[in-house]
């Protein structure tokens, strides 16, 4: 068995994630005996492989299917920010060599070879790109096609959706029988990894659905594109009713169109939600008011369905210390996560909340952050993130 170091592990991790560049460069250049030639190699061969050439066959046995190196190759990353990493790189190398009078290379074979590969590639081909997560829990790696150079901001990751998809694992909730929707879920993130995470438990607490939804036509074929990546033609629900099984539980999973301007009292009676989310989706404020009148549709027709009351509510299983917002007496509820990038559009949301008649909020951060104390995922903008907790008002 081939043995691979934690600061390789990390590289790996980094890489699948594209994280931002200046940030792999630096975990790169602390390997141990960087820049040699082996050193070189290992870090092409463990991290950077994402092509084979004639002469680079590797053993079937070698490559599983979900390993990171068959992940890199079947779904690479940008080309354009692993040429802006190797140009780096490169720089990196000649500086070590510029005082110095060599008689041999400074760049390992592999190293060259990636370099005329990437400079070979077309440089507009780079609009679909993939990128890749560890499951939180268990050895999956799950992959979602993003566009960095698109319009829309639901091709693309956003912190506060990575932080949920934490949240949610590790917030010590019981889901059974439970079922959530998510409210602008872009590319699917947020509900892929948590979905992933929970599976691989192997035990009965997984949601008994959970609907992706998204409003632009172009946005939702990409996120049910990422939804059968990860759990193939016969596991994610379609229309035909078919469900993902795990441990004898049954859970569906499905990316579904949603416009929040003519969402309805109709339209939600047609749903029994238990828990809304959203991360992310707080930038605008002309979509704050559709998105607090969606959520306000949303838990009253829940609450009218499933007759919720605090004097009969199942307990939901959350640790001790829980928010009372979210205890099982408050179902439904909503979690929003919100990177506050322009402080006038959240203070906009949180004003439009205030302004409700039948909801009521709390900011619930500091407990998530008990939860999940440290980053499982490599995001920016962490102390930015803050998570909102809505339930009804209870006469």
């Amino acid at each position: 068995v081939k043995m691979v170091s934690q600061e390789i592990l990390s590289i790996q991790s980094l890489v699948l994630q594209m994280a931002p560049v200046d940030v792999v460069f630096s975990e790169i250049i602390q390997l141990f005996g960087w820049p040699s030639l082996n050193c070189q190699n290992l870090l092409i061969q463990n991290c950077l492989n994402v092509f084979i050439n004639d002469d680079q066959k590797l053993m079937e046995e070698d490559i599983s299917d979900n390993s990171f190196v068959a992940i890199m190759r079947k779904y690479p990353p940008s080309q354009v920010w692993l040429k802006y990493l190797m140009k780096k790189l490169e720089k990196n190398i000649e500086s070590y060599d510029q005082d110095i009078d060599r008689q041999t290379d400074v760049f390992s074979d592999s190293f060259v070879n990636l370099l005329v590969h990437l400079h070979s590639c077309p440089t507009d081909v780079d609009d679909c790109s993939f990128i890749s997560y560890r499951s939180m829990v268990g050895s999956d790696i799950c992959t979602m096609r993003i566009l960095r150079s698109h319009n829309h901001v639901g091709t693309k990751v956003w912190e506060a959706g990575l932080f949920l998809s934490e949240l949610l694992t590790f917030a010590n909730i019981e889901y059974e029988e439970k079922n959530i929707i998510e409210l602008g879920a872009g590319v699917g993130i947020t509900g892929i990894l948590f979905m992933k995470s929970m599976m691989a438990t192997l035990s009965s607490n997984i949601p008994k659905s959970y609907i992706m939804t998204d409003y632009d036509d172009f946005v939702l074929e990409n996120l049910q594109n990422n939804i059968q990546l990860n759990f193939g033609d016969n596991q994610y629900c379609t229309s035909s009713g078919t469900s993902l099984i795990n441990n004898g539980s049954c859970s569906c999973i499905v990316g579904q169109h949603m416009d929040w301007s003519i969402v309805n009292e109709e339209y939600t009676s047609g749903f029994n939600v238990d828990i809304l989310v959203a991360a992310d989706c707080t930038y605008s404020e002309d979509l704050n008011s559709y998105l607090i009148q969606t959520i306000e549709l949303f838990l009253q027709s829940s609450h009218r369905q499933r007759h919720y009351f605090k004097d009969n509510a199942k307990d939901i299983g959350m640790e001790s210390g829980r928010p009372a917002r979210l205890s099982a007496a408050s179902l439904p509820f909503a979690m929003i996560a919100c990177t506050i990038r322009n402080p006038l559009t959240y203070a906009d949301f949180l004003h439009k909340l205030e302004e409700s008649n039948s909801l009521e909020w709390s900011d619930e951060t500091k407990w998530a952050l008990t939860c999940v104390p440290n980053r499982f995922y490599y995001y920016e903008n962490r102390d930015n993130i803050h998570l909102v907790c809505i339930s009804l008002k209870m006469n």
